[in-house]
Formats: C-alpha cells, sequence, structure tokens
C-alpha cells in the first residue's frame, strides 16, 4: 500500500511500538488498564506467565511493591522525619521539647539513626563495588539497601 514489504519500509513505516507508546500517551492509565483487562483472558489461556502488574486490581492487594515504590516511601518518611528533627532542635523551650517527644515522630527520629547508618555503610561499600566494576555485587548491596529500607518502614509502621 504505502510501497514497503517486510524488508524495507514504505512510504509510512509506523513501528507497533510506537503505536503502542502513542496509545498510552494519550490514554493514560485508563488506557492501560483496559488493554490490561481485555489481554488477560487470552494471556492466561496461552502458556505465557501472567506478570501481577498485568493483572487489573491484583497488585493492589497482594503484589509485590517495586523496589523504586519501597525507596520512594522511604525517602517520603525519612523527609518527614528529617523535618521534624530540625523542629526538635530548633527548639530552645523545654517544654516544648518534651511534648515533641511524645510526638510518634520522635521515636522513628531514634530508630531512623541506626537504619541510616546501616545505609550509609552499604552505600560505601556499593561504590567500591561499582567502581571495580563487579555489578553483581552492587545488584546484591542495592537488594539489601531495599531490604534495610523495608524493615525500617514495617517498623516505623508505615
Amino acid at each position: 500500500m504505502t510501497g514497503g514489504d517486510i524488508y524495507e519500509g514504505g512510504a509510512i513505516d509506523i513501528s507497533p511500538e510506537t503505536l503502542d507508546m502513542l496509545y498510552e500517551t494519550v490514554t493514560g492509565s485508563l488506557g492501560k488498564f483496559v488493554v490490561n483487562t481485555l489481554s488477560l483472558p487470552s494471556r492466561i489461556l496461552s502458556d505465557e506467565p501472567v506478570p501481577t502488574n498485568k493483572i487489573p486490581f491484583y497488585r493492589r492487594f497482594a503484589g509485590e511493591q517495586s523496589e523504586y515504590a519501597i525507596g520512594k516511601r522511604y525517602r517520603k518518611e525519612m523527609e518527614e522525619i528529617g523535618i521534624f528533627k530540625q523542629r526538635f532542635d530548633d527548639s530552645k523551650d523545654l517544654a516544648r521539647k518534651r511534648k515533641l517527644a511524645k510526638d510518634p515522630l520522635y521515636i522513628k527520629m531514634k530508630l531512623s539513626k541506626k537504619y541510616e547508618k546501616r545505609i550509609r555503610d552499604l552505600r560505601k561499600r556499593k561504590r567500591g563495588y561499582s567502581e571495580a566494576g563487579n555489578e553483581s555485587s552492587v545488584k546484591l548491596i542495592n537488594k539489601e539497601i531495599r531490604s534495610v529500607q523495608t524493615d525500617f518502614l514495617k517498623v516505623s509502621g508505615k
């Protein structure tokens, strides 16, 4: 139709990946939800494994969080604790400090010191491995960092 064949593109040559990206850009998460919902029966009937992030609603209730989501939650929690710590440290009034010491963030602030030290130590080791070009050890350290972050979030109730 446009002069192309399976070996050479024609006047109009658009890859399926480009069409997918265009569809996702235009329709957003609603479009992704529709695609995942409509393609689920065929994935289940095929021998192809179905990733949990492709099953609508499942990930929300039973799926694992991505490592990025854990890191994001951890950083958000640490930011909140950092603001509290600054407020606590800046407080000159003893009565105000006592009141702040009853805040749940005070306990989290105390707990966070141990976890932050552990993560600093891991990142230091990670830099050494990275400079040495040892990517498999870098991946293991990243996994351990996520584990420490997850432990902190569990202990802090987040």
